[in-house]
């Protein structure tokens, strides 16, 4: 980056709007009125600014290693998911008999019912 840093915000303002500015961004639903979009560019900025300036070498040092990887003979390697051995452990559904009574007691206790069966939000698209 070879922009000059954006203006620092000192102090307890500091903490205290960064503070509001990581909830807005990691709890949209949480209302922070004072904390708009400008707000949150700026101190977007201001942080990609310190953290590039901190561990900028860092980085630098990460891309290196990957060029190293790359010049790494692997055609007699076969492709590795994982390397631990483990495998996935399915067990056999089991079918549990309830009782008519623990029946009407589960399903009444449902948000919502559709066809006697309780109906769930859609997981998958």
């Amino acid at each position: 980056m070879t922009e000059t840093p954006p203006a620092a915000i000192s102090g307890d303002a500091l903490a205290t709007v960064a503070g509001y500015s990581a909830l807005a961004g990691l709890c949209p639903l949480i209302p922070i009125p004072f904390v708009d979009d400008f707000i949150i560019e700026r101190i977007h900025r201001r942080l990609c600014w310190v953290l590039f300036n901190q561990h900028g070498s860092q980085l630098s040092d990460v891309l290196n290693y990957i060029d190293q990887l790359k010049e790494v003979d692997t055609t007699d390697i076969e492709p590795t998911a994982q390397i631990t051995g483990l495998e996935n452990a399915w067990r056999e559904d089991e079918k549990w008999d309830w009782r008519e009574i623990e029946i009407e007691e589960a399903l009444k206790q449902a948000p919502e019912l559709e066809d006697g069966q309780i109906k769930v939000k859609r997981v998958l698209e």
